[in-house]
């Protein structure tokens, strides 16, 4: 079984040789690699010809294109009978491969999800916890998934969306999406994973997860959600390479691009107005998606990243509603700063310790990222 591995890229020399040597090292061979260099320099093109291996395509998009073109112009090259995209700051565990290709083989699913991991730094090395894993599977209806991500958000479906990036799905979908639908792609914009995970949704009966960690996702500082929710230079240049940036908050009433949440049910919208049949019976009321903003800047705040035209959108919108919902609003904002605020310290404090006690103690709980490849 073929599997077409993805690996678009901008920008990150250094995470792309981690995730192509990464995908190199596995044990199971039967995959080609996909490489879409967003660059403007030779440098991946070098780099790839030390490997001279038939299994890497390579293609050079001249680093004009948005993300969503580069992940569609990698896919056209794909021949495999599943796809999936690793992102060139994410890298595969030793022997991942092999687990997806067995439940491939045994399942034959539409979408397989698995679960992934983010790295910590700490005193300039970059951490993974060492967790011993499971090999449960178990499958649940896509109509599940849209009815927990229209009542409660994004966040509360997180792992289970099959954005690629942890997921991988059968060719013969996005075959079917190409001749049964007005799409001629799979990758949109603005978001390339979500927007796919919800035409995925939109097209498949069921969703299989295995909840196994497989991926890692490294140098989360590089990361483009993070970029936006700070407002930085890079989620700037992320927005002017889309085509129509019109379409980035047309069908939100809160129009701002900075808050990552707003983005995403808007591609939702987006996707259920260009497809949506069975995503048409699952829809984000009003109250619904004001929790949801609220729960993003919240976090931002707790994070130190304070976004004044960010709050100021959110508290606008909030003074629609009715003075009784609006004082319902307000306790949330207080309640999700307190709830974030203890999560942050919570986890620093268990990281820092656990670090500790591994160097004193050796107890391997957590492993240099290094060490995955060895």
């Amino acid at each position: 079984m073929l599997i077409s591995i993805l690996i678009p890229t901008k920008g990150r020399p250094q995470q792309f040789k981690n995730a192509l040597r990464s995908v190199i090292n596995q044990n199971y061979s039967n995959f080609e690699i996909i490489i879409s260099d967003n660059n403007q320099d030779t440098y991946i093109k070098k780099h790839i010809t030390n490997y001279n291996d038939p299994r890497i395509k390579y293609i050079n998009t001249n680093g004009t294109l948005s993300m969503p073109d580069n992940w569609q112009a990698g896919l056209s090259l794909a021949s495999g009978e599943y796809i999936t995209v690793l992102q060139d700051k994410q890298i595969y565990y030793p022997g991942a491969l092999n687990v997806i290709s067995k439940y491939l083989s045994e399942i034959n699913p539409d979408i397989l999800t698995w679960r992934t991991i983010r790295s910590e730094f700490l005193n300039n090395n970059e951490y993974v916890k060492n967790i011993k894993n499971t090999d449960y599977i178990w499958s649940e209806p896509s109509t599940n998934i849209l009815k927990d991500l229209t009542s409660n958000g994004p966040s509360a479906v997180w792992t289970r969306l099959p954005r690629l990036i942890n997921s991988c799905v059968k060719h013969d979908v996005i075959y079917k999406l190409y001749n049964n639908t007005p799409l001629n792609r799979f990758f949109i914009d603005v978001t390339p994973d979500l927007s796919a995970s919800f035409i995925q949704l939109e097209l498949c009966s069921n969703v299989h997860h295995l909840e196994q960690i497989l991926t890692v996702n490294t140098s989360r500082y590089l990361s483009s959600g993070l970029a936006v929710r700070k407002s930085t230079d890079e989620a700037n240049n992320f927005y002017n390479q889309i085509k129509n940036k019109s379409d980035i908050c047309r069908n939100v009433p809160i129009k701002n691009r900075f808050i990552v949440t707003n983005v995403v049910i808007n591609d939702y919208i987006n996707v259920q107005k260009l497809i949506g049949k069975k995503l048409c019976k699952y829809n984000f009321e009003s109250y619904i998606y004001i929790k949801v903003c609220i729960h993003e800047i919240t976090r931002n705040i707790s994070q130190g990243i304070i976004i004044r035209e960010n709050i100021n959108d959110v508290l606008k919108y909030i003074k629609t509603f009715k003075w009784k919902t609006r004082i319902i609003l307000y306790s949330f904002i207080i309640y999700y700063l307190l709830i974030n605020l203890f999560r942050i310290i919570r986890n620093k404090i268990s990281f820092h310790i656990s670090c500790t006690f591994n160097n004193i103690f050796g107890k391997n709980k957590y492993i240099n990222v290094d060490k995955l490849f060895n």
